[in-house]
């Protein structure tokens, strides 16, 4: 799926207003974005205006077409890891935490959950939340290596299958892929530096980009787990999507960043605009600011051209 996607009608508003969809430039691409912007303490911040947010593509300006503070419908796609080291208390954690963002989406929203060792393997497809579905997994077996970074990257291709546009993977693992593993035995101070490690975090990271998925991490330290959490791997998959990564330590901490993680996703905002004079690369680099400097924006961190121009 392409980062820009083409839509037709007639430019009748700049602005999305609530329960209503925009129209745009017959034959003109449009790239959108899902941002979150952060108070100095971290709190997610509301009621900013279209004209706060500045919008930089290769570091040329450009103008905010598009624009809404409301709440879009989403589908989020859970992803477990379920290899051996999350037998007992830890999967009891994971499987609360899909409940609790289960309970905090929307009768709009929808959700599924599928789960990774050595394999990835759909659970639940595509649909509302519905409570009783969270007991199905509660025996689920742990067993296996974890190949995270291939379940990733496998994940992505389902994530198309929704009528939403705004998609999210909430990826829940206490462990470290197998080739970031493999690479340190070799004693390598940087894991990514080696072929394994390096290939299969690129096929991922691509994957995330062409697909347009937010993606957030949550390191499961709990149990006497702690540490076991490979952070830089979590930030190499999250932070370009604009999504972002949550360490917890026990299974209430846990359960709260994945509510976190649904709050914030009804909290951000919904930009857009046609790209215009931004050279002839094939992947754009994107930066996003608000005219207040305290303010932490995240979003993706650029975006695929459709027919890139030849120089």
């Amino acid at each position: 799926m392409k980062y820009l996607l083409v839509v037709t009608g007639l430019l009748a508003s700049v602005t999305i207003a609530a329960g209503r969809q925009p129209q745009f430039k017959s034959g003109v691409d449009v790239v959108y974005l899902d941002v979150t912007v952060q108070a100095p303490d971290g709190s997610i911040v509301r009621g900013l205006a279209k004209d706060d947010f500045l919008i930089y593509d290769e570091e040329v300006p450009q103008d905010v077409a598009v624009f809404s503070a409301e709440p879009a419908p989403i589908s989020v796609g859970v992803l477990i890891d379920t290899s051996g080291s999350m037998t007992g208390e830890r999967m009891a954690a994971a499987i609360r935490a899909a409940d609790a963002l289960g309970r905090s989406l929307q009768p709009s929203d929808l959700w599924s959950i599928a789960t990774f060792d050595s394999t990835r393997r759909t659970m639940i497809t595509w649909r509302p939340y519905d409570p009783g579905i969270v007991n199905s997994l509660r025996a689920m077996p742990t067993s296996g290596s974890t190949e995270l970074f291939k379940a990733v990257a496998e994940m992505v291709p389902y994530m198309k299958d929704t009528p939403h546009r705004k998609r999210a993977m909430l990826l829940m693992t206490d462990g470290i892929d197998n080739s970031i593993i493999a690479a340190s035995r070799d004693g390598r101070g940087d894991p990514f530096e080696a072929p394994g490690p390096r290939e299969s975090s690129a096929k991922a990271e691509a994957a995330l980009r062409q697909g347009e998925v937010l993606l957030y991490a949550l390191g499961i330290n709990v149990a006497g787990r702690a540490g076991a959490v490979h952070v830089p791997s979590l930030q190499r998959l999250a932070e370009p999507t604009g999504g972002s990564v949550i360490i917890a330590s026990t299974v209430r901490e846990v359960e709260a960043a994945a509510q976190r993680v649904a709050e914030e996703l009804r909290q951000q905002y919904t930009l857009g605009f046609y790209p215009q004079n931004a050279g002839d690369k094939t992947y754009h680099r994107l930066r996003v600011m608000t005219r207040h400097p305290d303010y932490r924006v995240r979003t993706r961190d650029g975006y695929l051209t459709a027919n890139p121009k030849q120089g």
